[in-house]
């Protein structure tokens, strides 16, 4: 949530014990969030324990406007469904495939490798904090094989489920 918010140019700052702020400022990219007004700020947690002891904060989780309306906001937009991110997770290499899936309020994020395999340690490394990604080259989608390779890694996921978003995973060193 945050690296969302940073990217569409809202003033986001991490504060001791685990709180941050949010602004949707005069710099932000869009004018205002579905269900949140330009100009809005909000003080949180992601950790709930936190926020019921501290009650001056915010509960960052489904049901906030803020997370509901980033959502909303990624959901109607078209940057916001696919991405593609070079990472490295361990000594992993290649290409790899991250689904996010809402059911209810809750989100599960499944991760693939190269070869179609469930990767929860991969899930897992992706919600860590802060998540270090690296430039990719602008055209990288446009290489050979390139749209091959990520719908075969896209059939090694439940068909039963539509994923809210997708990102490719470019793994190394």
């Amino acid at each position: 949530m945050t690296t969302a918010c940073e990217r569409l140019h809202f003033q986001v700052e991490e504060h001791a014990g685990g709180s941050w702020s949010v602004e949707l400022g005069n710099a932000a990219l869009v004018d205002s969030l579905p269900g949140v007004a330009g100009g809005t700020s909000f003080l949180g947690t992601f950790d709930r324990e936190h926020a019921v002891e501290d009650e001056r904060l915010d509960f960052f989780a489904a049901g906030h406007p803020l997370v509901e309306g980033l959502l909303d906001h990624l959901q109607e937009s078209a940057s916001g469904r696919v991405a593609v991110l070079r990472l490295a997770i361990g000594a992993a290499k290649g290409l790899g495939l991250l689904a996010f899936y809402k059911d209810g309020p809750v989100f599960e994020a499944v991760a693939v490798d190269g070869d179609g395999q469930l990767r929860p340690d991969w899930a897992h490394a992706l919600r860590q904090r802060p998540l270090r990604t690296r430039r990719l080259p602008p055209d990288v989608a446009r290489q050979p094989g390139w749209s091959e390779a990520i719908r075969h890694l896209a059939a090694s996921l439940d068909p039963l489920r539509q994923p809210v978003a997708l990102a490719a995973l470019v793994l190394g060193p």
